[in-house]
């Protein structure tokens, strides 16, 4: 059996080599996605379709006048700025109490530390039992 780079069997530096592969292959992914939104929001708060604040914002930002981060680190000032990093930080606490509340009533808040434990126990436990296996079949 021939051993995959970066599969089972195959040398730590061609493992090594692989997981970078994939996370440059991933990274580029998310660049070329968070482009396209950006775009995307750009022209529609051109359009005028974010409300008026958003569309004032983009027109300072065509000019060159601010940026985003600008925006939303406060260093922009303006009216139309601030109101979008006010309506933004509403937003972050209405999402942090929908999820303290849980997504749905019927169904109780959960911790996602715990949730991670949860999840890290049962892999444990596969891990253990793939290994009982290799050592019935190797033993």
């Amino acid at each position: 059996m021939v051993a995959q780079p970066g599969g089972v069997g195959a040398n730590p530096a061609d493992k090594i080599a692989s997981i970078m592969a994939r996370f440059e292959s991933l990274q580029k992914s998310s660049s070329a996605t968070r482009a396209t939104y950006d775009s995307d929001r750009a022209k529609a708060a051109a359009r005028g379709e974010l409300g008026p604040e958003w569309q004032k914002v983009q027109q300072r930002i065509d000019l060159e006048m601010t940026t985003l981060d600008d925006v939303f680190a406060g260093r922009d000032e303006s009216p139309e700025a601030l109101a979008l990093v006010a309506r933004s930080r509403e937003n972050l606490v209405t999402m942090r109490e929908d999820l303290e509340r849980g997504s749905d009533d019927d169904e109780p808040a959960t911790d996602p530390m715990s949730e991670i434990g949860t999840l890290s126990a049962g892999i444990t436990e596969r891990l253990a039992r793939l290994r009982a296996m290799t050592e019935d079949f190797h033993g």
